[in-house]
This record gives C-alpha cells, sequence and structure tokens, in this order.
C-alpha cells in the first residue's frame, strides 16, 4: 500500500499537482511496517544479570562439585572433561553445553545426585536462551 501511495505521489508531482497528505500517509504506513517487523527486544540488561546471578548460584550448588578447579565430590580428581564454572566468562562460554547437558539430555548432574529440580532446569534453559538470542 505504501509503495501504491508513492507511485501515486510521483505521478501527481510529474502533473505538478503535488499531493502532501498522499506522501505522509505512505510515510506513516512505511513506518508502521518497519516498526511490525523490528524483532522482540531482549530483556533488559538487569534482568539478564539476575538470571545469571541465579544461574551462578544453581551451578555452584548442583555443579561445583565436579566442574571445579579442586572437586569437592568424593572421586572425582578433576573437573570432568575440564569442564569448570568458576568465572562468568567461563560459565557463559559452556552455556550451550549446560544447556545440552542438564536440560536436553538431562545427563547432567549424574543420577541427578545433587537433586537439581525442574524450575533449576527452566531457569537454566531461559538464561541460555537469553545468552544466544542475537541483540540490538
Amino acid at each position: 500500500m505504501a509503495g501504491a501511495l508513492i507511485r501515486v505521489w510521483f505521478v501527481d508531482r510529474h502533473k505538478q499537482r503535488q499531493s502532501p497528505p498522499t506522501l505522509i500517509a505512505a510515510a506513516v504506513l512505511l513506518a508502521i511496517v518497519i516498526w511490525a517487523g523490528m524483532p522482540a527486544t531482549q530483556k533488559s540488561t538487569t534482568e539478564s544479570a539476575s538470571d545469571f546471578a541465579r544461574v551462578r548460584v544453581v551451578l555452584t550448588q548442583r555443579c561445583a562439585g565436579c566442574h571445579a578447579a579442586h572437586p569437592t565430590q568424593p572421586g572425582i580428581a578433576s573437573a570432568p572433561k575440564g569442564v569448570i564454572f568458576d568465572s562468568e566468562a567461563r560459565i557463559k562460554a559452556q552455556a550451550a553445553l549446560i544447556l545440552q547437558q542438564t536440560v536436553t539430555i538431562r545427563v547432567m548432574p549424574p543420577g541427578n545426585l545433587t537433586q537439581m529440580t525442574e524450575d533449576e532446569r527452566t531457569l537454566i534453559a531461559r538464561w541460555t536462551a537469553s545468552v544466544h538470542s542475537p541483540s540490538r
């Protein structure tokens, strides 16, 4: 519709009958199309930081017994596969793996030894989605 209105405006302009309302209507329609086509906004930084803080608590409680520089879980001498959750950067770098192991295939924690809850798995899924979503 906006394209048709722009075409009408150009035809009128060449006939020396410019019609500002036609051009304004076309501009408004284009603005609406642009606005409607914009991607959904990402969570605010505060919300994302809050989710990360909560995920870090879950990882500390449920995973750090094994996935630490010095594991405390009996029988574990070193972090499995070298995966250590000791910093924000390392945790974020492993977000896809964390999602895969705890939510998708649900093999971590092994045998749910540390009693990870469904709410904690849902939190991890939501957080990893925010980590991997494109930002504007």
